[in-house]
């Protein structure tokens, strides 16, 4: 699998990872991603005590798997042409 840096990808408070699929028309869209954030334990003074007794600070991690679900099923849509999986059609 290919993958590349987002160079300016707009993730101001800490790495992520982004998952980006193709659609039948050929267009990126973006699914599933990870990220960290430093930035909101900081912003809301949040602590935890560690096995040594001593406060630290933790590493919040977001997760979106499948990104907005509405952009999901579009593009499972646009990529069966409808025809969808038995397990998820809606009449079988």
């Amino acid at each position: 699998w290919s993958h590349d840096v987002d160079e300016g990808g707009g993730a101001f408070y800490g790495p992520k990872i982004d998952i980006k699929i193709r659609d039948a028309l050929g267009r990126k869209w973006q699914c599933s991603t990870v990220q960290c954030d430093f930035n909101l334990p900081e912003r809301f003074d949040l602590e935890y005590v560690d096995a040594d007794s001593e406060r630290k600070r933790p590493i919040m991690v977001h997760r979106a798997i499948f990104g907005s679900i509405e952009r999901f099923f579009g593009v499972l849509l646009e990529s069966t042409a409808g025809d969808l999986p038995l397990w998820l059609a809606p009449t079988q």
